[in-house]
């Protein structure tokens, strides 16, 4: 996926969340439990202004998390603190060359800043989509985009959630077939360890379904017996694939 695609992902689902927490900053997130949207608000609005100083700084400048000052308590400043950490990101995102080396977390070694366009359009799609929910009015994650996040999600944050802390005993297999576009994927999961191919392959446990429930499955926001997935073979497998979501 481009840089640009990525940005306009960003842009779309970024305003999208701040649209819908406009509507009941109160409503409990049942995807992200003891958390209401302000605190969804808060924490997406920390992140975009985290991607977008890294984006800007130096390369291989690491800046925390905890260096971002708090978020607003109250409702109107919370709003405009989101939108004004949203339009940063774009502005860092849009200014930025997306081969420009950055610091990053991924297990893969890329220090390219291009990593921040596909994490940030992630981040933000599935909280957009946790942030609707919240009021049940979600809407499916763009296709495109969820198959990339499937990509994502092993690739890099399965892959490094394993390599800090390998789960005893993991030796299965999963296999993922999109319904609604072009999406497969064989995974071979080990203690430390992943490996990843896109190919229809016979798995120890496999689902099928949109690409966008797909994503959300992985991240648990979608349960197993949700309506629009088919499970087939080992559920044991399917509850551990859970555990890799960091």
């Amino acid at each position: 996926m481009e840089p640009a695609t990525y940005v306009e992902h960003v842009r779309r689902d970024g305003a999208a969340l701040g649209a819908a927490a406009r509507r009941d900053l109160a409503a409990a997130v049942p995807n992200c439990p003891g958390w209401d949207l302000a605190a969804l608000v808060s924490h997406v609005g920390t992140v975009h202004r985290w991607a977008a100083g890294t984006v800007g700084a130096g390369p291989g400048e690491r800046i925390r998390l905890s260096q971002i000052p708090a978020a607003p308590g109250d409702h109107d400043g919370l709003l405009a603190w989101y939108d004004e950490g949203l339009a940063s990101l774009l502005g860092a995102l849009g200014a930025a060359d997306p081969d420009a080396e950055t610091w990053t977390f991924t297990p893969t070694g890329d220090r390219r800043a291009r990593f921040w366009f596909r994490r940030q359009a992630q981040e933000t799609a599935v909280h957009r989509w946790d942030a609707q929910a919240a009021l049940g009015v979600a809407e499916p994650l763009d296709a495109a985009l969820a198959v990339d996040g499937v990509d994502e999600f092993f690739e890099v944050m399965a892959a490094r959630r394993l390599a800090a802390d390998p789960v005893p005993d993991l030796d299965a297999s999963l296999h993922l077939h999109a319904t609604d576009v072009e999406g497969e994927w064989f995974v071979a999961l080990h203690p430390d360890r992943l490996e990843q191919r896109h190919e229809h392959a016979k798995a120890d446990a496999a689902v099928r379904g949109p690409a966008s429930e797909l994503l959300l499955w992985l991240w648990n926001r979608r349960p197993d017996d949700a309506p629009d997935l088919q499970v087939f073979g080992d559920t044991a497998v399917l509850a551990r694939i859970g555990s890799l979501a960091p």
